[in-house]
């Protein structure tokens, strides 16, 4: 393998030598020291060192999502890996199991510093850069290099603080971007709007995780008064594609950190601008690879020979479904994020690591609200299952409303809406909806 492969692996501003370079030494190295990969290319009668360039891609077999789950990593680790030496994240779970990833650091810090390269695309920001995360996940708030140096400084604001406190926080900080997810967002303009607030003014609000429905974008570049960027982002990868400062529809991917494919239900590459289900290969990740890897995203991808308008040349992405889960209507008409409602039955799970420890009692779960102060966890069970693991839940979702009540229903499997992914929160309360949430223009369940 070679050393310039290794190195390209972390150049921003690939060329498709660059890429070819970078995705090959990642096969080579997967192939030898990662036993998913050698195990499952063997079988399908692939040799690494045939893989010479990018085009070669399609020749690897596809890598299932639910291969990882409940692996912990085992078997998708390189060989030698000390899992306590290196960073781990976890996904939000689209399939109301999360996927757990590694990164040794120079890999963690090659995924923080394009992510940032990405977000340059839409804002033209200066050091020291002070952004302000909307709906943080629990965890978050570890300090890097650059905040430890003073050249970054992150403001959390996480997902079980209450909004008041969040308005009350972000009306104190200069921020230069603010980012979020669109639920987490607009809960958060919502409340700034009811204050009567019209001070907070970043230079870019940058939007990812879910589905940025049109209403939500007026509503943030309207309250914010600046523009609002949107990213595909993953834990698996980091920032996929970011959005064309250009052409707002529009999503151009990253080719510092990826190799994206469309591909149908057989695995064959679809037209341009066919939807098909996504497939990431992650580009610097030798620690935890994922190769051919499949997000349950559904997209269409455009190959044009001419540059965009703003510059960019390459592939450009079009989502075509993601995740939309709804808010929690509450007894007094106050709305709830669906990210903090899973977040209330997540802590109740007496659970300290990810993975198999999660699986062997809960396959996955969904949770439904039946009434203002009701609710249901509709659950898989494993075969390490109990009741006794949600001797916590009731008092757990109090942190929603004080009157609100759950139950548990067991079932043997969870309906997947169209686009593949599993709604995680569902509500069947109807609501005088604010005109920020797109979900009007959406099919609503019952």
């Amino acid at each position: 393998m070679s050393a310039a492969g290794r190195l390209v692996r972390f150049k921003l501003g690939k060329k498709p030598r660059d890429v070819d370079r970078a995705f090959c030494y990642l096969v080579r190295s997967a192939y030898r020291n990662v036993p998913y990969y050698s195990r499952a290319w063997s079988a399908s009668g692939v040799r690494a060192e045939s893989v010479r360039r990018a085009q070669d891609l399609a020749r690897l077999p596809v890598t299932p999502r639910d291969r990882l789950l409940g692996s912990e990593g085992q078997g998708f680790l390189a060989r030698g890996t000390d899992t306590q030496r290196r960073f781990r994240s976890s996904t939000s779970g689209s399939t109301a199991n999360p996927v757990t990833v590694y990164f040794n650091w120079p890999e963690l810090y090659f995924r923080r510093v394009s992510l940032l390269a990405a977000v340059r695309k839409n804002l033209k920001f200066r050091y020291p850069l002070t952004i302000v995360d909307v709906g943080a996940m629990r965890g978050a708030g570890r300090r890097d290099l650059a905040q430890r140096l003073g050249i970054v400084r992150v403001v959390h604001l996480r997902r079980t603080m209450p909004v008041d406190e969040q308005a009350e926080r972000i009306q104190r900080t200069p921020a230069q971007l603010v980012q979020g997810r669109p639920s987490s967002l607009a809960l958060l303009v919502d409340e700034l709007l009811r204050r009567g607030v019209h001070a907070v003014h970043p230079q870019t609000v940058v939007s990812f995780g879910e589905v940025l429905h049109p209403p939500v974008r007026t509503l943030l570049e309207e309250t914010f008064a600046c523009p609002v960027a949107d990213y595909y982002n993953a834990e698996e990868v980091g920032n996929i594609a970011w959005q064309c400062p250009r052409c707002p529809g529009v999503m151009h991917v990253n080719h510092d950190t990826c190799m994206l494919e469309v591909v149908g239900d057989d695995g064959e590459p679809m037209a341009s601008g066919a939807e098909g289900r996504v497939l990431v290969t992650n580009l610097y990740n030798c620690t935890m690879p994922f190769i051919r890897y499949e997000l349950g995203d559904r997209a269409a991808l455009e190959e044009s020979g001419e540059p965009c308008p703003c510059g960019h040349v390459g592939t450009t992405i079009r989502l075509a479904s993601g995740r939309d889960d709804d808010f929690f209507v509450l007894p007094d008409g106050r709305l709830v994020s669906p990210r903090m409602v899973f977040q209330a039955v997540w802590d109740a799970l007496p659970v300290t690591q990810l993975g198999q420890q999660l699986l062997a009692s809960v396959q996955a779960f969904q949770i439904e609200q039946t009434a203002p102060d009701a609710m249901v966890v509709r659950l898989v069970p494993g075969s390490a299952y109990t009741p006794a693991l949600w001797q916590d839940l009731e008092s757990s979702v109090k942190v929603l409303h004080p009157t609100m009540t759950v139950r548990v229903e067991l079932v043997a499997e969870l309906s997947a809406a169209p686009s593949g992914k599993l709604r995680q929160v569902v509500s069947r309360v109807p609501r005088q909806r604010p005109a920020w949430d797109a979900q009007d223009a959406c099919v609503r369940p019952g």
